[in-house]
């Protein structure tokens, strides 16, 4: 049976890691597919209104939406696609000041929740895009209740296309691009950062890789699940380790933007 994880699907969505910010790129076949659910009669929304005390949801119909609209309208490169931004909420400051709310990183959480578990997630349709979907989102954990520092657990399928893109890499250029780049998200949202300055990607020849970032005094991050298999033409699952907040699963978002960033400039100089 194909799968995800077997089988080669032309590209719908995709995350991009800007300065500070993360882009959430829908090629339009999927947006209309956002808009067309009923998302003021959907229990989820209702769910995490009461839940988190939110305000009102916004369809994603044109400008900005989401819970507290905290997702605004950007501008993507390509022609047919649609690009929504948030900025990555700050946690902690050195002075205190500046930090993003607890109500405002709650209706962010739900609204990714919403869009990227929810939404994109059950999109089956096909697209005219001349590249493959490189991964997608398959649960972003939220708090059982109205709390900032709780749950953050975050999983995601990793397509074929993606481990061929890792079987090429031979040497450490890209994975060491990635680790500056998940540290400058992590310093961003929290400073300073933990006395555990623990930013590292191991990867394993030819397709097994693993994120590793702070979590207070301890390592979390990102691994293949434990139904990881070794065969090299499949995809799998990446899960969460001790990722146990939300600041972690907004550094694992940031690492899958960067990621997802680097493959698809690559297929651009291949294109070239």
């Amino acid at each position: 049976m194909n799968t995800f994880e077997t089988s080669l699907t032309p590209a719908y969505y995709g995350l991009t890691l800007f300065d500070n910010s993360i882009g959430i790129e829908m090629h339009q076949d999927a947006f209309r597919f956002l808009q067309e659910i009923s998302w003021n009669t959907a229990p989820i929304i209702n769910d995490c209104i009461r839940k988190y005390n939110l305000r009102e949801f916004t369809p994603p119909i044109e400008g900005s939406c989401g819970f507290n609209n905290v997702l605004t309208l950007g501008k993507s490169p390509r022609p047919n696609w649609i690009m929504l931004q948030f900025a990555l909420p700050k946690f902690k400051t050195t002075t205190g000041t500046g930090e993003t709310s607890v109500e405002d990183i709650l209706a962010l959480r739900a609204t990714l929740y919403a869009f990227l578990s929810l939404g994109l997630y059950f999109f089956k349709g096909t697209t005219d895009s001349d590249f493959h979907q490189l991964m997608k989102i398959t649960s972003l954990e939220l708090p059982a209740q109205e709390r900032q520092y709780a749950a953050g657990n975050l999983f995601v399928s990793i397509s074929p296309a993606t481990v061929t893109w890792l079987a090429k890499q031979d040497d450490r250029s890209n994975f060491d691009l990635l680790e500056n780049l998940l540290r400058k998200a992590y310093i961003y949202m929290w400073e300073p950062v933990s006395l555990c300055d623990r930013f590292s990607v191991v990867f394993t020849p030819p397709k097994k890789i693993r994120f590793d970032f702070p979590n207070n005094m301890n390592a979390c991050g990102l691994m293949p699940s434990n139904s990881f298999s070794p065969n090299p033409l499949t995809g799998y699952t990446i899960v969460g380790n001790n990722m146990d907040s939300g600041l972690e699963q907004f550094a694992g978002l940031a690492l899958l933007a960067a990621w997802h960033t680097l493959m698809r400039l690559s297929d651009k100089k291949k294109e070239k």
